[in-house]
């Protein structure tokens, strides 16, 4: 299994064409429909500067794109723990989100504790100096 095949199993190939049809006109232009097209964060950085305003005046894209942003990361996280060995979600879980995107939140998901934590240790070494 490789990792193209492992993303695929969670987000369909033409999913922002099935959920964004009034953008996707033709039914092309998904992130995952072609492959070696690039990262879904790349992805969303061109749809966010794209000279058509569409995709940033709408702020369910935004809410949208950062939620499959966030799960396509934790997904990956979870595997590549498994990978290693490390403690993550058991491959039996009955539970099926915690058992593709495990437990653990990583300090770069905004409004998670970890990254409130990570933002108060900033506060404090400021303060100290």
């Amino acid at each position: 299994m490789n990792y193209v095949f492992l993303l695929y199993r969670v987000i369909p190939r033409h999913y922002d064409a099935k959920v964004w049809p009034a953008s996707h006109p033709h039914g092309t232009g998904s992130v995952l429909s072609e492959t070696q097209s690039g990262s879904p964060k790349a992805h969303a950085r061109n749809r966010a500067t794209l000279i058509q305003s569409w995709f940033r005046r709408t702020p369910l894209w935004c809410f949208w794109k950062l939620d499959c942003l966030i799960k396509n990361e934790l997904y990956n996280i979870n595997y590549r723990r498994r990978q290693r060995g490390r403690p993550a979600s058991a491959v039996n879980e009955p539970d099926v989100y915690k058992r593709h995107f495990g437990t653990a939140i990583p300090q770069n998901i905004p409004e998670s504790s970890a990254w409130w934590r990570m933002q108060a240790k900033d506060l404090f070494a400021l303060t100290e100096e």
